[in-house]
């Protein structure tokens, strides 16, 4: 009836295995969205940026701590705004 030798397995078989994932993405899946994701991702900050360049905190915050060597821009930013 039952047999206490295990069975050899076929070279030619599939082989099963746990696969990693992280709801349901896996790595392969992951390799594939990854340049997808990166670009849609910079055009997305760089759109914000370029949208949100004329908010007096934008200018503050994040414009003037990024290093950049431009007079142009440095007078750009030291303007007044007559809005707010």
């Amino acid at each position: 009836m039952y047999s206490s030798v295990s069975p050899i397995p076929s070279g030619y078989g599939p082989r099963y295995g746990a696969q990693p994932h992280f709801l349901k993405m896996t790595p392969e899946k992951f390799g594939r969205w990854a340049p997808s994701l990166v670009a849609w991702g910079a055009t997305a900050g760089v759109a914000a940026i370029f949208l949100l360049s004329g908010l007096p905190r934008m200018k503050r915050d994040v414009l003037q701590k990024v290093p950049c060597k431009c007079p142009a821009r440095r007078w750009l930013l030291h303007q007044r705004d007559p809005c707010f």
